[in-house]
């Protein structure tokens, strides 16, 4: 067995960077989210300490697919878990909120991953069930409660709820949900998310080690 790794510091994002300041020692800090138009990437470098054993056993060559195979897995359990906490907060399944999250994997360069969550906002109508109501739109979007959008309409054959910019017919733009970046971004799941990372990404690494001690590759 190896020792077990020292708490992570930091607690902001969901990335995984790997950087050697010593061969003993694998550390980093937080970075937090990068936004961009696209929506934003969430990002946390990490710090282990006492791992000295572990590559003292391993090559460095064995030692780099442990951490590759640990970061990887543990990105996607991350994106897994932000599903299953964004669907207890919202009118969303766990599958929709996972096709807007992407995980950059690892290379055989660059021991980094990260989890790029798409900033579109879906139909108000499609996704949380909008109805017409009296001098607005209501829809379930947060779970035990409805939402009210005041002179929004739906147009039945777009499925989607409008609103008009001002008091003449057109123009019109579409008043949508929110999207699951902002839906990350309230709620408390990003806290809970970090307060869950540790756990995971070190129970994976135990994972890993012992099935590359066995098999020895």
């Amino acid at each position: 067995m190896y020792p077990d790794p020292k708490r992570i510091e930091g607690s902001s994002g969901v990335s995984f960077t790997k950087r050697e300041e010593e061969k003993e020692v694998i550390e980093g800090k937080t970075k937090g989210s990068e936004a961009s138009k696209e929506g934003i990437i969430m990002k946390m470098e990490f710090k282990l300490e006492g791992l000295k054993e572990v590559q003292e056993m391993f090559s460095k060559d064995l030692m780099r697919k442990t951490l590759r195979s640990t970061l990887d897995k543990s990105a996607t359990e991350v994106k897994k878990e932000i599903g299953e906490e964004v669907a207890g907060v919202y009118e969303i399944k766990p599958a929709d909120v996972k096709k807007k999250i992407q995980v950059q994997r690892t290379t055989l360069t660059d021991l980094e991953t990260s989890l790029n969550i798409r900033s579109e906002r879906p139909s108000l109508v499609k996704m949380f069930k909008g109805r017409q109501a009296s001098f607005g739109v209501l829809a379930n979007v947060r779970k035990g409660s409805v939402s009210f959008y005041r002179s929004a309409f739906i147009v039945t054959a777009w499925h989607k709820a409008m609103i008009r910019r001002g008091r003449r017919r057109l123009p019109i733009d579409h008043r949508a949900g929110p999207s699951v970046t902002e839906m990350v971004n309230t709620g408390g799941i990003i806290k809970k998310i970090e307060g869950k990372w540790y756990g995971i990404v070190n129970r994976i690494f135990e994972s890993e080690v012992e099935r590359r001690m066995r098999s020895g590759k």
